[in-house]
């Protein structure tokens, strides 16, 4: 089953890569023919199995030999998680474009599409006992708060939140600019 996977893989990295379509062609003759109930003639499994399990047994031997050993039923595994995480995702996706969230009907669960975190509000990041200073930001959102006039000739949209390292890393040059320019 490791000629599914490696139709999915090897068709995306085909549209950018003409070396991959032909191993993609490979695993779409492989895939079809398991689909018939027939055995796989390219050699594309046998191919990818000791080429991935050779990296693995270089580093790890004895692990590396497991693999071999359960080769196709890991592929199976990997397949599975494939086929239930594609689903899942246009599951989500979906309900994204219907309610406006990924759990359809339930608009308070966590949604990895939606910028909204999980139990804050539009623009805000709210985590238990973490506070945080307030550095001027201009948003999309009239309600959201602001520093300079609405005509200002350049426009900076923050996004951020208290409880990231990230966001509190960029304090120190948002106020900076805000410092240097003004309103």
């Amino acid at each position: 089953m490791i000629c599914i996977i490696a139709l999915v893989v090897f068709s995306v990295l085909g549209i950018f890569s003409a070396k991959y379509r032909t191993i993609a062609k490979e695993a779409f003759d492989c895939v079809f023919k398991r689909l018939t109930l027939r055995k796989c003639t390219t050699g594309l499994d046998k191919r990818l199995k000791s080429q991935i399990t050779g990296k693995v047994m270089r580093k790890h031997p004895r692990f590396g030999a497991a693999v071999y050993k359960n080769f196709e039923l890991i592929s199976w595994v990997f397949t599975i998680a494939m086929i239930l995480s594609l689903g899942y995702s246009a599951y989500s996706i979906g309900n994204l474009f219907v309610y406006g969230n990924c759990n359809g009907p339930i608009p308070d669960a966590f949604c990895v599409f939606d910028p909204i975190i999980h139990g804050g509000t539009q623009g805000e990041c709210t985590v238990e006992g973490t506070k945080g200073e307030v550095v001027g930001v201009l948003t999309v959102h009239p309600d959201d708060p602001a520093i300079g006039p609405e005509t200002a000739k350049v426009t900076i949209i923050e996004a951020g939140c208290f409880a990231c390292p990230f966001t509190k890393e960029a304090v120190p040059t948002v106020k900076q600019i805000i410092s240097y320019y003004g309103d």
